[in-house]
């Protein structure tokens, strides 16, 4: 799963070139997580992967700051950030459908509500996906 944010002026105007980072990345009890590297889409917008279950998004809740780094009076240099497994993916049960909140696994199901037909389960890298049956 990717996360975008967009840096703009105080016109909204892009500001494009910039190097984010997270100056911190914490779970709710204080405790340091690492931090993903931020990426420039373009036209002001920036990127960084969330993958659920590896480190820093093994936890609940994660909390931090990006900074822009940049001093600017038209612009925030830093953005605070909150996310949580309940944001993107709380257990959903729709159209014989269920999705996990901790793996992303994803069930399809036959109109009895529990045989499982087709389970798809995402890659580590976001990037892929098995099916099974495939």
């Amino acid at each position: 799963m990717q996360r975008e944010i967009y840096v703009g002026d105080g016109n909204g105007a892009p500001i494009t070139g910039l190097s984010l980072t997270f100056e911190f990345l914490d779970d709710t009890d204080g405790g340091g997580k690492s931090k993903p590297s931020i990426s420039e889409i373009s036209h002001g917008w920036y990127k960084y992967s969330i993958i659920y279950g590896t480190d820093p998004f093994d936890v609940d809740v994660v909390v931090g700051t990006i900074d822009i780094g940049v001093d600017r009076t038209d612009v925030m240099r830093y953005y605070p950030i909150r996310i949580a497994l309940t944001d993107f993916a709380p257990l959903i049960i729709t159209n014989n459908q269920r999705t996990s909140i901790t793996n992303g696994v994803q069930e399809i199901l036959e109109s009895d509500g529990s045989t499982v037909i087709l389970t798809i389960t995402p890659g580590l890298t976001g990037d892929e996906a098995t099916r099974t049956p495939s």
